[in-house]
């Protein structure tokens, strides 16, 4: 006899019944021992559960699927009724969705974009798609549900959101540091203009390539310097010594040091230690405690052996780098002295400001220095 001629077996379960646990009004359901008495057998070999239920709302077929999804096996499932899967809070809603359904049954696919949640038998919830589709070939009209667990690919998708917005926050990041480059970018020509902003921007792209190949995370801190201070290259080791030791700093960190060691180069090549055939530049960082208990960040740039230094008389865009930029970026105290031997440039700060958690208090050992040679 094919499955479109086979009547329902219907029992009467007392309390000791699956059904009685959750209260089926009458005491009256449908029990499915075998998935063949339906003619269900191939659900069995779907990657999908299925659950099929009465217009009632009590589940007459669960495959093994549906099984593994819930936490429970399928002879538990059945009789239970459907608001059984869901949490206990969206049951009422959820028996006037039904109810609302069995007026006008049709099919409705997966990935109507409503937000469904799910109950396990151990109490967890998870999010889930949900296919209907009404069988009107049977005895007694019920409806066919296919259940997909979506929490991997509801969790990509927050994942791809999270990374969406940190790519326009950089975006926007970037584009309000190059703003504040070109208006300050000062120049007595349009040529000059064009030389400074592109010595900039150079800087800034150096930075934001090592913080790429970091992912935006954990910049060596030597590498830093080295990509700043490349055009240097034979200096590097002999008149240019870099000491401290071997740190790895936030992408924030990383964009305000990695700026202000460029405009500190560039003012070393055009008017300080670094003009001359002498001249020296000390570049030395460190990680040590505080009053509080906590970690301390110091940096310093000194210049020795240059011509004799003589404050300007009014700031540009290299003080406010030096000073204000990264002063309000990190929280820290700096100070840039035009000293007659050089200028000094130091930096200091809280270690969670340049350094991420954990890092801040665990920092590699001093006494291995990073120490850059040409």
């Amino acid at each position: 006899m094919g499955a479109t001629a086979r009547a329902l077996k219907i029992t009467t379960q007392g309390t000791e019944g699956h059904g009685a646990s959750f209260g089926h009004e009458g005491g009256v359901v449908a029990s499915v021992t075998h998935p063949e008495e339906l003619g269900f057998e191939l659900f069995e070999l779907l990657p999908d559960a299925i659950i099929v239920a009465d217009r009632r709302g009590v589940i007459r077929y669960a495959n093994r699927q549906a099984s593994q999804m819930f936490g429970q096996e399928p002879r538990s499932l059945v009789s239970c009724p459907v608001e059984a899967l869901l949490p206990e809070h969206l049951r009422e809603r959820h028996i006037a969705h039904r109810a609302k359904y069995n007026v006008e049954p049709r099919m409705r696919p997966v990935g109507t974009g409503l937000d469904l949640v799910a109950r396990r038998a151990d109490g967890t919830t998870f999010p889930v798609d949900i296919m209907l589709n009404p069988l009107s070939h049977l005895a007694e009209p019920m409806v066919l549900a296919v259940v997909r667990d979506m929490t991997e690919r509801q969790a990509a998708e927050n994942q791809r959101q999270l990374l969406m917005r940190e790519i326009d926050h950089r975006a926007k990041n970037i584009l309000s540091v190059i703003q504040a480059i070109a208006h300050q970018t000062e120049a007595s020509s349009h040529q000059e203009f064009i030389v400074r902003f592109d010595e900039r921007i150079q800087s800034l792209s150096a930075s934001h390539n090592l913080l790429v190949k970091s992912k935006w995370r954990n910049v060596p801190l030597v590498e830093l310097v080295w990509a700043q201070l490349a055009h240097f290259g034979g200096l590097l080791g002999g008149r240019i010594t870099v000491r401290g030791p071997d740190l790895t700093i936030t992408a924030a960190a990383a964009q305000a040091i990695g700026m202000a060691l460029h405009e500190l180069a560039t003012n070393a090549v055009k008017y300080g230690a670094l003009s001359t055939s002498r001249g020296r530049v000390e570049i030395v960082w460190g990680l040590g405690g505080d009053a509080a208990g906590g970690r301390r960040f110091t940096m310093e740039w000194s210049e020795h052996g240059g011509p004799t230094v003589k404050p300007p008389k009014r700031h540009g865009f290299g003080w406010n780098v030096l000073c204000q930029m990264t002063k309000m970026s990190l929280r820290a105290d700096v100070a840039l002295e035009y000293a007659p031997t050089g200028v000094v440039w130091r930096l200091g700060c809280n270690g969670d400001r340049v350094r991420e958690g954990e890092a801040a208090r665990r920092p590699k050992s001093a006494e291995h220095p990073a120490d850059i040679r040409g």
